[in-house]
């Protein structure tokens, strides 16, 4: 665990892992932070706050663990996208824009280093209910909005992202580089209207 706005502790951590494995196979690039605020005052030190985790500490993080993969031939970086890497909702402008750089920067540097046996995918979770954001889909307007426009009609859970995120770290993947991968119970794909179809 280290500090990814911090360099030194980000080479500080893939040395102790190398020195401790003697390589480094994947690299889940999770660090993130979030704040919900209008465009037009959006505070510039949130701003600053928001990209140095989410955009610069996962490039550094990613161009840290890359260097040492390139190295040794082979790899794989999961970095965490969002729904936000494609569309937005209201007071979530910058999240939005450091979550669109990272789906840019998975798709650069899977281009980079696709030669070098190194495969950079991402993950874009749709609406998943953890502890950090209970309180928001305890709401019941929230919740119903999300179930109502989620075409599997849930909330996502923690556990839905763990077969994606082993299928991208794994051999199975070894010829897929440069995706972002939607885990998002269709969210992605369009939405659900009130007709009712024929079946």
């Amino acid at each position: 665990m280290c500090d990814v706005t911090d360099p030194v502790q980000i080479e500080r951590c893939v040395e102790d892992i190398v020195s401790q494995f003697g390589r480094l196979d994947v690299l889940f690039n999770v660090a993130g932070i979030n704040f919900r605020h209008a465009a037009e005052t959006f505070p510039v030190e949130k701003l600053d706050d928001i990209l140095a985790v989410n955009v610069r500490g996962n490039y550094l993080m990613a161009r840290a663990c890359g260097q040492r993969m390139v190295a040794q031939g082979s790899g794989k970086i999961v970095n965490i996208a969002s729904m936000h890497t494609f569309q937005s909702v209201p007071g979530v402008s910058v999240y939005g824009m450091s979550k669109g750089a990272i789906g840019s920067m998975t798709r650069a540097l899977a281009v980079e280093w696709a030669a070098d046996n190194v495969q950079v995918n991402a993950i874009a979770p749709g609406f998943i209910l953890t502890e950090l954001n209970r309180k928001l889909w305890d709401d019941p307007k929230m919740r119903n909005w999300v179930e109502d426009r989620t075409p599997a009609h849930r909330l996502g859970q923690p556990s839905d992202l763990v077969g994606a995120a082993i299928f991208l770290a794994s051999a199975a993947s070894d010829f897929i580089t440069g995706q972002v991968l939607s885990v998002d119970g269709g969210v992605n794909a369009g939405s659900t209207w009130p007709l009712t179809v024929p079946r």
